[in-house]
């Protein structure tokens, strides 16, 4: 009994820090999350650099079509950044998958339990993002739309509603990460109560 629930604890801490470092102990998974975090750091530069180019590109545009512009550009840039992360996504449930396969300790049932703990916090991680993005676009018409802001307020409006994004995405992470704590101990005490 004691030895399945040591075993159980490592492949359910999986549940900890979600699907990356969750399935990326060590060996193979140390280098599989390190492959995806460069990935999306390379990722992010080049986003980066597009808009250092599109904000000289669109530099001398009316404001029409400046406002008009940023709003395509945000909306290109949030397609490839879901296409990006769906295909993380899926290469780490190939690879938990894979991983979880090997466990002969856990059952198909515990293993899929795992595997749809993950595709649950993934859909909402979906959801939250595509929640996010719409208020976000929401936002920016208000105030590029509000002709009693000057230049510098309509800034400072924008930096404000980008830091409180910031807040509720960082609380959105720490529910999740609350989530996977109560997940582990759920499952550890099944696990116990079956022995």
């Amino acid at each position: 009994m004691r030895d399945s629930v040591r075993y159980l604890s490592p492949m359910v801490g999986l549940l900890l820090a979600g699907t990356w470092p969750a399935i990326c102990e060590s060996g193979q998974g140390a280098r599989h999350w390190a492959a995806q975090k460069e990935e999306a750091k390379a990722h992010f530069e080049q986003q980066r650099k597009e808009n250092q180019e599109f904000r000289e590109a669109t530099r001398d545009a009316s404001k029409d079509e400046k406002i008009e512009s940023i709003k395509n550009h945000r909306t290109t840039q949030h397609e490839e950044n879901k296409s990006f992360f769906q295909k993380q996504h899926e290469e780490n449930i190939a690879f938990l998958k894979e991983r979880l396969a090997a466990v002969k300790k856990l059952t198909d049932d515990e293993k899929n339990e795992i595997i749809a703990f993950f595709e649950q916090q993934y859909g909402e991680n979906v959801a939250f993002r595509e929640e996010r993005f719409k208020d976000l676009m929401a936002g920016f018409d208000k105030i590029a739309g509000d002709e009693t802001m000057s230049l510098e307020a309509k800034k400072e409006a924008i930096k404000d509603m980008i830091a409180k994004w910031k807040e509720a995405t960082k609380a959105h992470w720490e529910k999740q990460k609350s989530e996977r704590k109560a997940k582990i101990e759920a499952m550890k005490k099944s696990k116990q109560t079956q022995q």
